[in-house]
Formats: structure tokens, C-alpha cells, sequence
């Protein structure tokens, strides 16, 4: 039996996934202004952690959760782990479940992916800009970690550039991939800009689609909010947004309500996560500065902290995760 994603990696574990998860849950919390979260529904991947659910449960008092796991052959641990009586499990590929669930709700859906950006993933891009209802938030995650040639290659392979350029335009189809990426422009974070236009491109055509036959009144628009970027290992991408009707944009503004929060992010600049490594005593002697720590401050008080630690540590300290050791017995 393969080895599944989740018993290669904890979740719970990764920096710059937590503070990431936090910077999204506390923006989400803003959609009370269309309708109380406690109506909401969310649909994820939670697999043997649930550390979102456990978020979105806890922090936004969603009661209606739908997991959907691929690895049906362990359902009993994920049952097991399963934290709330609220999340109901349905097991299958995304891509069989998505189009079976009822899309009469609003819902947060995050299609966290732990591998590369596919047609399957942009099909169910499209199925939940498709059905979701006005006032729904969408976030998808897929890994862009720049591929490799691997070691066993014939000596005939292309060059790097090529390869990886071969290899996307095979995951999507050649069709997809925008006309004025080069393979080299595919090197560091190029292939996580590459991701970006083509689900943003995705969105936009399912939308098209959706909104042909409705009034103007009716059509629905995508404003994106979240564009992160983080490597805990791999390089991710997270983008996302919320679908708005006019209705609902009459109590929920995207470009004001959402305008004191720094890492919010409307197209393709992105927001890097890039977690500073801090001992626990470093990090109380910044938290006694904050909040009004000023940019660049460090460099002449703590001699022994790069200044872009302290700054990035000054942008994230609300949502950085501390990890201890606890004695259990």
C-alpha cells in the first residue's frame, strides 16, 4: 500500500501552514456581514488532523463541516481522529464528491492540496465557482515546488527548463498554460505565478459561464483575498476569494472590509510567508514592543537579530504558532 501524504508529513507542525490558516480564518470571520457564520458550511480536506476544521469550528461557529478524504482504505482512523460530531466524512477523489454535495448553502470551501496543480484540481475550481452560492468563499492550495529531472533520465532529456515547462503543460494541457510563460520563467516561484493565472483564468471562465444566463442583478463576481506563498518544505501557493452578488455586496465591501488586514491580497502580488526562526525568549522580548514596533527597528536594540526577522516577526506575531514539548505523564 502507498504511503499516504499524511503519514509523511504533520500538518499540525508546519509554521508557515499555521500562520497562514490563522490570517485566513481571522479574514473569514468578515462574512458574518453577509449572513451569521453559524449558517455557513465548510468543506475540506481534513485528514487525520483536522486542524482547519478545528479552526473554522472554534473560531467561526460553523456546525456544518464536510471532510472529504481520498484514502477510503484507513476511513476508520480518520473517523477515529475526527474531532467534532458535527464534520461528516465523504470518502472519495474530490473530483467524484465535489458535484454530489448539495450547493443550496453558503460555504467556505478550501481545496488544500498537497500535490501539483492538475486538470482534475482546475475541474474542481470550476464545479465550485459553478454551484457555490453568492456570499461562498474559495481557497485553493496546490503545491509549485519547481520540478527536478530525475536521476534515472536517459541521457537524450531535455534541459531543465524544458522539462518542467513539458511537465506543467502536461499536468493542465498546453492549451492552458498562458501563452507568454517560457519554460525558463518556470525556475524558484515562476511556476506558483504560472498557478495563479491559470485557476484566476479558470474562475473567471466559470463564472462567464454561470453568469451568461442571469441579470445583471444576479451575476456573481470573484474578489480574491488571499494570495500566499510559504514553504514549509515545498514552495505552496494559497489563492482565494469570496463570490459576491449584488445583494450581498450591499453589507460586504471586499476593498474596505478587508482593508486593515495586511495580508490581504487582490491579485499578483503575493503575501510570502517566510517564518523567522526565533527562540521562545527572543520572541517575548519582541512581544514587549509590540504592537507599535517600528519598521527596522532591531538593528541597533537587539544586535544579534537580523532586522528582517524582527520585521517579518512584527507583521505575523498575531498569528505565530508556539510549539512545546508537554510532559503527558
Amino acid at each position: 500500500m502507498s504511503e499516504q501524504s499524511f503519514e509523511k508529513i504533520n500538518y499540525a507542525l508546519r509554521p508557515a501552514k499555521c500562520i497562514e490558516r490563522r490570517m485566513m480564518t481571522e479574514a473569514l470571520s468578515r462574512l458574518g456581514l453577509v449572513a451569521p457564520l453559524s449558517s455557513y458550511r465548510y468543506v475540506g480536506f481534513g485528514s487525520v488532523d483536522f486542524v482547519d476544521f478545528r479552526l473554522v469550528h472554534i473560531r467561526l461557529g460553523v456546525r456544518d463541516m464536510v471532510s472529504i478524504e481520498a484514502a477510503e482504505s484507513v476511513s476508520e482512523r480518520f473517523r477515529f481522529n475526527r474531532p467534532f460530531s458535527c464534520i461528516e466524512l465523504q470518502f472519495g477523489v474530490s473530483g467524484d464528491v465535489l458535484p454530489t454535495l448539495s450547493w443550496a448553502q453558503r460555504t467556505i470551501t478550501w481545496l488544500d492540496y498537497d500535490g501539483k496543480l492538475t486538470r482534475a484540481e482546475l475541474d474542481d475550481v470550476g464545479t465550485v465557482v459553478s454551484a457555490a452560492p453568492p456570499g461562498s468563499a474559495l481557497i485553493v492550495t496546490v503545491n509549485c515546488q519547481p520540478e527536478k529531472i530525475p536521476d534515472d533520465a536517459p541521457a537524450t532529456a531535455p534541459d531543465i527548463h524544458t522539462y518542467r515547462y513539458a511537465e506543467l503543460a502536461a499536468r493542465v494541457g498546453r492549451e492552458l498554460v498562458p501563452g507568454h510563460i517560457e519554460p525558463k520563467d518556470l525556475r524558484n516561484w515562476g511556476l506558483a505565478d504560472a498557478c495563479w493565472e491559470i485557476i484566476e483564468s479558470r474562475i473567471a471562465e466559470s463564472l462567464a459561464n454561470r453568469n451568461a444566463a442571469l441579470t445583471d442583478l444576479d451575476k456573481i463576481g470573484y474578489d480574491q483575498l488571499f494570495h500566499f506563498r510559504y514553504a514549509d518544505g515545498a514552495r505552496m501557493l494559497t489563492i482565494g476569494g469570496v463570490l459576491l452578488s449584488a445583494a450581498e455586496r450591499k453589507t460586504l465591501d471586499p476593498r474596505e472590509d478587508f482593508a486593515d488586514l495586511d495580508y490581504i491580497r487582490a491579485g499578483k502580488e503575493a503575501f510570502t510567508i517566510d517564518v523567522p526562526v526565533l527562540t521562545l525568549r527572543e520572541m517575548r522580548l519582541l512581544d514587549q514592543t509590540l504592537p507599535s514596533l517600528n519598521e527596522g527597528r532591531g538593528t541597533q536594540d537587539w544586535p544579534f537579530l537580523p532586522p528582517s526577522h524582527v520585521e517579518f516577526y512584527r507583521k505575523v506575531y498575531r498569528y505565530f504558532p508556539t510549539f512545546l514539548e508537554v510532559e503527558a505523564r
